[in-house]
């Protein structure tokens, strides 16, 4: 039931955008440049990535998420390319957005109308001063202007967009904005204008209280302070840093992890956050936050600086989505260097709040390439309905070096097909143990769970020689708790899963291992006495949203009566 402060916000949003939607308002605006937006600001990228991106930019070849468009001459931006439909110029409320038999996928035409890529542009233009990138950046940006009227069409439906838009197009501002068309220049900081309003009254307070409104606050905030002369701006200002201040205490938890227990949108929210800082510097209390998540992710990029993909990944970036999406959190990190040197990592860091524990053992070379990092996450459900979370508890991911041996097979697709949305997140798909034919939650659409349990992570047992993880959760009458011994001088990893239950059975066990590649199946070895013969089977991993790949697994099966314990061992 929704509450009066509710109803009257939405009331108010509706009335101002339809009010909006038929009466546009077009202030004639000037503006600062350059900004006080410092270049750190934007993830450090080389000539030599940069250059080959802007010529396929400049042929209209798109690269987004894990796949590539080419548009042709002329960019429809409201095509989904990869689907073939198209929406029309209808009031923003009415496009029926998350509908993929009309719309297509939303995510596909969005991260184009994002404009990271003119970024690009606007960042070429201003380090080789060749015409031809400020000619594209202008005629794309004519383009958008033309066939994204104010509060019409599928580009003004999510406030997320507009914000991320808006983001872009300041450092289009920072670093061509005096070099565009007169004409063209005055269009656009209208519309970028424009962009604020639509978010003064369309943030997500409601509809999605997570990254979408931080990201909104975000932006709006950022508006507000580089154009201080700006109608609203004094206003936005203090709004959005109002938000984003009340986000980062909400949806940063006390050990720093991000509150819907994706990895990947623990990206977003340190950088959401430092570039608050980068222009406006945090409170105590704030800055203590972005601390902690800074030594979360730290934690998570282990000794080969890559992400590992719990939870949803969407593909997307602040600011340059562009190259491996397991990189992205290097430059997360680089852009936090002023917060001082990060402590070193121990052997061991558990994360309350997450239900994460990290071992780190460097070997016989510390600071070498080869060191292993295993995760283990006996975490719970993120808060709400979980939107982003997968059913991974009690799951394990190693890495050895740079060779992956236990992967998270991450996201894939939100919407386009709802059996495969449901596969990437399944608990098939995760490096655990169910019971056969259940999950550990019940799926309940796209971005729902309902009835999930509450796991339990037990105090780590660090030995001379060995480190001991143990973790549990019940679901139907089940109690699954797993334990891992860490042999520092063998390098060997013991997973035991025991098993007990409310009725002793029959029941038939799963476990499910998802290798980095086929070499890592000679790693594993299993007790005869309690797994049948472990089959060698095949699944899918997603490195990059929209893309997926065969992947390796071992799956394993029990058929008795409980209690049981399963073992596993692995060689690392």
């Amino acid at each position: 039931m929704r509450s009066a402060a509710e109803i009257r916000f939405r009331l108010r949003q509706r009335l101002a955008s339809y009010l909006f939607f038929r009466f546009p308002p077009r202030p004639r605006l000037t503006a600062p440049w350059p900004l006080a937006l410092p270049d750190a600001a934007y993830p450090t990228v080389s000539a030599a990535e940069l250059g080959p991106l802007g010529e396929a930019i400049l042929a209209h070849r798109f690269p987004l998420l894990g796949v590539e468009i080419e548009t042709g001459p002329e960019i429809r931006w409201r095509r989904d390319y990869l689907h073939g439909q198209e929406t029309g110029l209808d009031y923003f409320f009415r496009i029926p957005y998350l509908d993929f038999a009309q719309a297509g996928d939303h995510k596909i035409i969005w991260e184009l109308n994002r404009h990271a890529h003119l970024a690009v542009l606007a960042r070429l233009w201003r380090d080789r001063r060749e015409a031809r990138y400020r000619d594209e950046l202008a005629r794309q940006l004519d383009s958008w202007l033309v066939a994204n009227p104010f509060h019409r069409g599928i580009n003004w439906a999510s406030a997320l967009e507009v914000a991320f838009r808006a983001l872009n197009w300041l450092w289009v501002w920072q670093w061509a904005g005096p070099d565009l068309p007169a004409g063209l220049r005055a269009r656009f900081l209208t519309a970028l204008w424009q962009h604020g309003l639509h978010l003064e009254y369309n943030l997500s307070y409601y509809f999605s209280p997570n990254t979408h409104l931080w990201g909104e606050a975000l932006a709006l905030h950022a508006l507000g302070t580089l154009f201080p002369s700006w109608p609203r701006a004094a206003a936005w200002r203090r709004l959005g840093r109002r938000v984003v201040l009340d986000c980062a205490l909400s949806m940063l938890r006390p050990d720093g992890s991000y509150f819907e227990q994706s990895s990947y949108y623990h990206v977003y929210a340190v950088d959401f956050l430092a570039f608050h800082h980068a222009l406006e510097p945090l409170p105590a209390a704030a800055l203590d936050r972005l601390y902690r998540a800074r030594i979360f992710l730290d934690a998570l990029l282990g000794p080969p600086r890559r992400l590992p993909l719990i939870g949803d990944d969407d593909g997307g970036r602040l600011f340059h989505p562009y190259g491996p999406r397991e990189e992205f959190g290097r430059a997360s990190l680089e852009a936090l260097a002023s917060l001082g040197p990060l402590p070193p990592r121990p052997l061991v860091q558990v994360f309350p709040d997450a239900g994460l524990a990290v071992i780190e053992d460097p070997g016989e070379d510390p600071g070498g390439p080869d060191g292993a990092q295993i995760l283990f996450d006996a975490g719970p459900f993120g808060s709400g309905t979980a939107g982003h979370s997968h059913a991974d508890m009690l799951a394990v991911l190693i890495r050895r070096g740079e060779e992956e041996i236990l992967i998270d097979p991450g996201t894939y697709t939100y919407i386009t097909d709802p059996v495969e949305r449901h596969r990437f997140r399944s608990t098939p798909a995760h490096n655990t143990i169910r019971a056969a034919e259940t999950e550990q939650a019940d799926p309940a659409g796209p971005f729902r769970w309902r009835n999930p349990p509450v796991p339990r992570l037990e105090a780590p047992l660090v030995e001379p020689g060995s480190v001991t993880l143990a973790g549990e959760f019940s679901r139907l009458g089940l109690t699954f708790h797993r334990r891992l011994l860490w042999d520092r001088p063998a390098q060997r990893l013991t997973i035991t899963d025991t098993v007990t239950a409310d009725s002793p059975g029959p029941h038939t066990l799963e476990q499910f291992w998802h290798l980095g590649s086929e070499e890592a199946r000679s790693r594993f070895s299993f007790d005869p006495r309690t797994v049948a013969a472990p089959e060698p089977a095949f699944a899918w991993r997603s490195r990059a949203f929209g893309h997926r790949e065969p992947a390796p697994c071992w799956v394993t099966r029990w058929e008795g009566r409980l209690p049981v314990a399963l073992t596993t061992v692995i060689q690392l």
